[in-house]
């Protein structure tokens, strides 16, 4: 899970974009908490800078994919072989 911080490049667009921006990484966004509420992402959902997203995604792409989100906090879940 990670929290969106100012500067990050997924804020103020719809997920979709995000998807086609970041084409080349293999990413999911599963689910989205915002103030208490948990969103099952959309394509045209919306992030906001403070939002948690969990996040599914290979090991290669979290590496590029954290530069863009502007991590505040990484929780990893459990890893997967």
């Amino acid at each position: 899970m990670t929290v969106l911080s100012a500067g990050s490049l997924l804020i103020g667009k719809p997920i979709q974009n995000s998807y086609l921006d970041m084409a080349e990484d293999e990413f999911e966004i599963m689910a989205v908490f915002r103030q208490g509420e948990v969103l099952l992402p959309h394509p045209d959902t919306v992030l906001r800078e403070g939002d948690r997203i969990l996040v599914v995604t290979t090991p290669r792409a979290r590496a590029h994919l954290a530069q863009p989100v502007a991590v505040q906090e990484y929780v990893p879940i459990r890893k997967m072989t």
